[in-house]
């Protein structure tokens, strides 16, 4: 039972770190005049690539800690505060984080929508909690209900415009940060 509540944990806070729902609009007006099933090929590609990408970096990045003698409470600390730094960033600027996608062809704005400082930071300190495997299959089912989104976006955000959606991306932002507090906090009281 303990793993099943590890894995709902790591799909909500890798959930929450994509911000699949602050993100729909620019998505949106990117595949605005394509074909449906252009997108959906080109989604799927999209999100074979990030899983795998994002599997190998988990990887890469588990064995060079491992290689450094970093603890995991070292990885929690450091990715606590990255996260929370980075976040508070994002809240306090007046740029939409992602407007910059608005001129991409549809597979890196995917891409780049996706992968985010943020989404990298959880996945290692996820990694660091709870080890790789429920990690990876919380992102495998991430990369499920990001792909659904994706493809029934304009049905999911319904009258919420860009505006809402932002409001949605800042609320989010705010209970990251409070999961970052958390993970500095349980760090050190693990060291402790």
């Amino acid at each position: 039972m303990a793993i099943i509540g590890k894995l709902i944990a790591n799909f909500c806070a890798l959930f929450l770190a994509i911000d699949i729902m602050g993100k729909l609009s620019p998505f949106l007006s990117i595949t605005d005049g394509k074909q449906p099933k252009q997108i959906r090929k080109i989604l799927l590609n999209s999100v074979y690539f990030i899983f795998f990408f994002s599997l190998g970096l988990m990887f890469l990045c588990g064995l060079i800690s491992t290689l450094l003698g970093v603890s995991s409470s070292d990885i929690q600390i450091s990715g606590g505060v990255l996260l929370f730094s980075f976040l508070i960033f994002v809240l306090l600027r007046k740029q939409d984080e992602v407007s910059i996608v608005k001129d991409s062809t549809l597979f890196p704005a995917v891409a780049q929508l996706i992968i985010t400082p943020v989404f990298f930071i959880m996945l290692l300190v996820l990694m660091s909690l709870n080890g790789f495997i429920i990690t990876a299959l919380s992102l495998f089912v991430n990369m499920i209900v990001v792909l659904y989104f994706l493809i029934n976006g304009s049905k999911l955000i319904g009258g919420l415009d860009p505006i809402g959606s932002r409001v949605v991306s800042r609320i989010v932002n705010i209970l990251l940060c409070a999961y970052a507090v958390m993970v500095i906090r349980q760090a050190i009281l693990t060291i402790l």
